[in-house]
């Protein structure tokens, strides 16, 4: 006799789990740090990311780190055409621990004295520290593969649902079901839709987009107008397929037995996703194989080990990546400290929550 399967067991979609709504509704405000409060006493983790502020360019604004970024450039010659991430790069080093339920601390971070943040936008960390998780959708394709998605597991269920600043992307948000982890993927789920499951991140409403617009929660479906749920088990399987995280929460992690202190440089075996980086027919992208070649190398050396091989050898995939959809401006992009810093700082902790 088998065991049952948990998620054919779990119950009906319910409210999030015993969490309270605070009267009247800030959730809808044009402010990212209102929006972050009133998550924050629903037991939501959030942290601040850098914020657009206005400029004079075609939508009005630009990232604020561009001012930091000019002046640094000076120093070494560079041209900084934009930033790689506008409004969404983390401005708390280890965001996925450091960030915050308390309301002081949200409010510090943002205050204009003393150094503060005052254009941050903010973000949630997903999984566990939240105890939700979030389906993305970007643009057209992602909601072509929902439409396809729902075909065959049915419509999914009334959650909270932001859309971003631009109109063409959504976040579903779901409740974690219990016992299971979710982890972050990206497209594979299906085009044109991530999962930000444990340790992602998701910009909240009242944040500012690169576009000018706001996020913002869809009419009906905020905090307060409706109940945060459990995703169907059939929406749950295929996030779980997605990221081939297959094991529950409880399961202990395996350590590695390697020398976390080692700074070799990525081995072959390492660099085989850069074999796919690119855009264009048969490629993966820029995204996935940069972080799969990251994962894979703290994976073998450690959580700890030295950034510069890895760096090195990540700029030089994308230096010889096939040039079919991308011209000198994408590959100075992805070559830039802000970008790779992203997403190696993003496998170390990735690497690191599996291990510890």
């Amino acid at each position: 006799m088998t065991d049952a399967d948990p998620l054919m067991s779990r119950p009906a979609p319910r409210p999030h789990n015993g969490r309270r709504t605070p009267t009247g509704n800030p959730y809808r405000a044009q402010n990212a740090l209102i929006v972050a409060i009133a998550l924050a006493e629903l037991g939501c983790r959030l942290f601040p990311t850098h914020g657009m502020r206005k400029a004079r360019t075609p939508t009005g604004v630009e990232c604020d780190c561009m001012k930091g970024r000019r002046y640094f450039a000076q120093c070494d010659d560079r041209e900084v055409d934009s930033c790689p991430s506008p409004g969404k790069l983390p401005r708390v080093k280890g965001w996925p621990y450091e960030a915050s339920n308390d309301p002081n601390q949200l409010r510090d971070w943002r205050k204009k004295a003393e150094g503060g943040w005052p254009h941050a936008n903010f973000g949630v960390v997903t999984g566990s520290a939240s105890d939700l998780w979030v389906l993305d959708l970007d643009g057209a394709l992602g909601f072509e593969s929902l439409a396809s998605i729902e075909a065959d597991i049915g419509p999914l269920p009334a959650t909270w649902t932001s859309r971003s600043g631009s109109g063409s992307g959504r976040h579903y948000w779901f409740e974690m079901t219990p016992g299971v982890h979710i982890r972050n993927s990206q497209g594979t789920l299906a085009p044109g839709i991530d999962v930000r499951g444990e340790n992602g991140q998701a910009l909240i409403p009242g944040s500012r987009h690169k576009s000018g617009g706001w996020y913002e929660w869809e009419p009906g479906l905020a905090p307060g107008e409706t109940d945060l749920v459990l995703a169907p088990a059939a929406l749950v399987r295929l996030a779980l397929e997605a990221n081939k995280a297959t094991r529950v929460a409880a399961e202990p992690a395996r350590a590695h037995r390697r020398n976390p202190t080692t700074t070799r440089p990525p081995t072959t075996r390492l660099s085989r996703a850069g074999d796919l980086i690119g855009d264009g027919p048969g490629r993966g992208g820029f995204h996935g194989p940069l972080n799969k070649i990251a994962i894979r190398y703290f994976g073998a050396f450690g959580a700890d080990a030295a950034i510069d091989p890895l760096k090195a050898a990540l700029r030089e995939a994308i230096r010889t990546a096939p040039a079919d959809n991308h011209d000198r401006l994408d590959l100075e992009r992805y070559m830039s400290e802000a970008y790779l810093s992203e997403r190696i700082e993003g496998a170390r902790v990735y690497v690191a929550g599996r291990v510890g």
